[in-house]
């Protein structure tokens, strides 16, 4: 799924004050983008413009052409659910779930958990711990819990993954072995991936970066 941000401005507080300043870029059908820049450059803010999270004060938001700006509440939330995935630096597991239960959480909302129950655990195969399946959060080890977390936003097949530090709180390995499992879901399943990361190491792993500064792309997105 393409994504086109068009002259993205973002203000905040009394008197306003403007956290993003124009953003333009375009990320194709089935990219990884890393987003990067220093703490305070806007790189949250603006994931959770393009994710249809929140609305920009000006500009607008284009999925496959589509102005987002026009959809209605239902659409949005619709849109939400079905073809976008999150993934955050806490993972946000249920702690009174179950690993199944956890990612079925999105089907929950349309009464599918049993269209989606195979396709939960393949993930979880995939993701090396099929073993965990009914085990609760409190069970796992942090990268264990995070791997549920991603499992839970694929779980419905979205075509564009947003993910805002998903390896901030992991040691190396896990964060290796998270980066490694994005970039497999996105090859194979050519999921669109929008990645913040403070980790240079890891924003090589993207096929691009998209570097802001106060705000602002800084020069063209390589």
């Amino acid at each position: 799924m393409k994504i086109e941000a068009k002259g993205i401005r973002k203000s905040f507080g009394q008197p306003q004050q403007e956290v993003l300043h124009g953003i333009d870029f375009i990320i194709q059908s089935g990219e990884f983008i890393a987003l990067t820049g220093k703490s305070g450059s806007g790189k949250s803010t603006l994931l959770y413009t393009l994710s249809t999270l929140d609305k920009p004060t000006a500009g607008k938001v284009f999925y496959d052409d589509e102005d987002t700006s026009i959809w209605d509440t239902q659409k949005v939330h619709r849109f939400r659910n079905q073809k976008t995935g999150f993934v955050f630096q806490f993972h946000y597991l249920l702690p009174e779930l179950n690993v199944i239960e956890n990612i079925l959480l999105p089907a929950m909302k349309t009464q599918s958990q049993e269209t989606y129950r195979k396709r939960g655990m393949e993930l979880l195969d995939i993701f090396g711990i099929a073993d965990k399946v009914n085990r609760f959060p409190g069970q796992l080890s942090g990268g264990e819990q995070q791997r549920v977390a991603i499992a839970r936003a694929l779980v419905m097949k979205p075509r564009v993954l947003f993910a805002d530090e998903p390896t901030g709180n992991l040691d190396t390995y896990n964060g290796d072995l998270v980066m490694n499992l994005l970039k497999k879901i996105n090859q194979e399943e050519k999921t669109t991936i929008l990645l913040i990361t403070h980790d240079p190491d890891f924003a090589k792993l993207a096929q691009r970066q998209i570097h802001l500064v106060d705000g602002r792309v800084n020069g063209t997105a390589i």
